[in-house]
């Protein structure tokens, strides 16, 4: 197999003679360049797969929601993000149907644990114009690129913000997780 230029070529040489006929050789050049790409698409899907199951092996072994909640932050750290945490409705965690906006802290992971992040336990009502109370309130995730730019996600806590940034946290995915459809 040899490049040339962007193509991808498989050479093969066999000589001729044992076959009966003068002694040469017959060159075959076959261009493989889309195997190549297939190969590279068969990668991406097995990695993908890999991930998937050992999400499915290591979230959720049982039906108990803070042992799942920790679980969960411990897959996304390091593969997703440097720190992961689990806010769930105080409501919930109490045995009862979700409702207000009450959360606390159920779960934390992070690369390490010298951080400004809000402890497991912790009870905050995320003001309404929050990454947080937006996900809370539309089921949709929400994306905060550069926590640098003043986004409404320092509201509950201006002095812990700053402290946050200067960690050098700067930015946050808040992903709305339902269960039973609630």
């Amino acid at each position: 197999v040899c490049e040339a230029g962007d193509r991808l070529l498989a050479v093969s040489v066999r000589p001729t003679a044992p076959h009966g006929c003068r002694p040469s050789s017959i060159v075959t050049l076959r261009d493989t360049t889309e195997l190549r790409a297939v190969a590279g698409r068969a990668a991406v899907a097995q990695r993908r797969l890999r991930l998937l199951y050992d999400a499915m092996s290591s979230i959720g072994t049982t039906l108990d929601v803070e042992r799942t909640a920790e679980e969960l932050t411990r897959f996304t750290v390091p593969r997703f993000a440097d720190y992961a945490c689990v806010d769930l409705l105080d409501s919930v965690l109490r045995g009862g149907e979700p409702e207000g906006t009450m959360m606390r802290r159920t779960a934390l992971s992070g690369i390490d644990s010298d951080h400004p992040l809000y402890p497991v336990g912790t009870l905050v009502d995320f003001a309404s114009q929050t990454p947080q109370a937006i996900g809370l309130g539309t089921g949709t995730p929400v994306l905060e690129p550069d926590l640098r730019n003043d986004g409404g996600w320092e509201q509950n806590d201006p002095d812990n913000a700053d402290r946050i940034l200067a960690h050098g946290i700067r930015s946050m995915l808040v992903v709305p997780v339902r269960a039973r459809g609630v």
